[in-house]
């Protein structure tokens, strides 16, 4: 099992707040608290204790996640979306994924502005394994686009609405329209060939350990199982 985990966007705060609870701190700070929290439970450390005990757990034991995992620590990759992000989950010693939407816009074009994040979490990786952090541990990063292979008039009609609602609210370049000053990525489509010409000249994407295909929004199971097996069967197999 892969297990990821992010921050998300201080944006939400109002709509999460009612449902997991407010805080005194930052939206940030709190995301922070909670996520080493998390990361503390999933090595062992107590959750609480038994207090007076009930049924078969003795008085005053330690509460721990059940069954643990020893490894999972080791497969746990942070959503990232910013510079900034990739180098503190470098300092946080996990993996890196990053998806279909940057939190910054750094003027350069959104792959571009994603492959730089790869970059500087692998050299802040590298600095800290240098001077002893992390022994042992494997720097991994994964890249995240939504794939969608238009290959007959089923396909296009299943995708069709969207495929125009998607770029409908952003301007060429992957800006909103409208909201924060964030960066999406373009949704890679048409055929075979179409797809595998602009994933190879994805930056971010030829930077990568692992590419995790984003499935569109709409459509039922039976489309989203073929836009896996075309990209398993035609697709992968031409990316190397």
């Amino acid at each position: 099992m892969q297990l990821g985990i992010s921050t998300g966007i201080a944006g939400y705060g109002p709509i999460l707040d009612p449902v997991f609870g407010g805080s005194e701190r930052s939206f940030r700070d709190e995301a922070e608290a909670r996520a080493a929290r998390l990361l503390e439970v999933l090595q062992g450390e107590p959750l609480g204790t038994a207090g007076k005990g009930y049924e078969s757990i003795p008085a005053g034991a330690d509460l721990t996640l059940q069954p643990l995992s020893p490894g999972l620590c080791d497969r746990v990759w942070w959503g990232g979306g910013s510079t900034g992000t990739a180098v503190r989950t470098a300092e946080k010693g996990l993996l890196l994924h990053c998806s279909t939407l940057n939190t910054e816009d750094t003027g350069a074009p959104f792959a571009q502005a994603q492959a730089d994040q790869l970059t500087a979490y692998r050299e802040r990786f590298a600095e800290l394994q240098a001077a002893g952090e992390h022994p042992g541990r494997t720097p991994k990063v994964a890249v995240g686009r939504i794939v969608v292979p238009l290959l007959d008039d089923h396909d296009r009609r299943v995708h069709e609405e969207f495929l125009t609602g998607y770029a409908s609210g952003m301007d060429d370049e992957g800006r909103p329209l409208s909201g924060p000053p964030f960066r999406f990525s373009r949704i890679v489509s048409g055929g075979v060939d179409e797809i595998v010409d602009a994933l190879a000249a994805d930056p971010a994407v030829q930077s990568t350990d692992e590419l995790v295909i984003t499935l569109p929004a709409n459509g039922d199971a039976a489309a989203h199982e073929r836009i896996l097996r075309i990209v398993a069967e035609e697709i992968a197999p031409r990316l190397g």
